[in-house]
């Protein structure tokens, strides 16, 4: 009697597509996932919107201009840090 028989093959073939179909479920998985993954902001980025959201402040009147120039310079020693 040899190793392989009739009986046992339909067991691989079950086997061998089981592993198939689930290593192509864990490819979409990890494609979707990647791409709706968040990153952070870049530090820079992080800068820039809060000098934007200054500005506007700014223009709405909500500030003036000698708090405004003390926030920016505030952002740039932390920048700078």
């Amino acid at each position: 009697m040899t190793w392989w028989s009739w009986e046992s093959s339909w067991f691989t073939m079950v086997l061998m597509m089981a592993i198939s179909f689930g290593g192509l479920a864990l490819l979409i998985v990890l494609a979707l996932r990647a791409e709706y993954v968040t990153r952070p902001p870049h530090r820079d980025q992080k800068q820039t919107d809060a000098r934007q959201v200054l500005a506007l402040r700014l223009a709405r009147g909500e500030i003036d201009a000698t708090e405004y120039l003390d926030r920016i310079n505030a952002l740039a020693q932390v920048h700078d840090a």
